[in-house]
């Protein structure tokens, strides 16, 4: 089971594509799958959007984007959406959350975001969801 915040994250994304059995679930926090996006990726974010297959550009670009690889994902993943995260963050948290086949967000607020053990109960809660190994 993998916790990640931030940009750690695309480190987790990839580890889970190439080593599924290895992972039993995640909790995500502040989910960002890739930096905020330049003219390129934005082009073939409109392509891919107009376009009902992929498109080989992506391995044109720089750095892990997770984002087309997020349905490939099996294991149960928590999204985790705090009151500190920016305007970005907590859009990437909602289409990470609606890309994944077997995800839960949960956003907090107001005063239940801000303590570690609020936080810790919910991944020990998150951790007794059942998983099953990929096959």
């Amino acid at each position: 089971s993998l916790v990640a915040v931030g940009r750690a994250i695309s480190i987790v994304l990839n580890l889970c594509l190439l080593q599924p059995r290895f992972v039993r679930s995640m909790v995500l926090f502040e989910v960002c799958t890739r930096p905020c996006a330049d003219w390129v990726n934005q082009s073939i974010d409109w392509l891919e959007k107009k376009l009902p297959m992929g498109l080989p550009f992506r391995s044109r670009v720089r750095g892990f984007d997770g984002r087309p690889f997020l349905q490939r994902l099996r294991c149960p993943v928590l999204v985790v959406s705090t009151p500190g995260a920016s305007a970005h963050e907590c859009e990437q948290s909602r289409l990470t959350a609606e890309s994944l086949p077997t995800s839960w967000i949960y956003q907090a607020v107001g005063e239940e975001g801000k303590g570690v053990e609020g936080y810790c109960s919910l991944v020990l809660d998150f951790e007794q969801v059942p998983a099953r190994c990929p096959q």
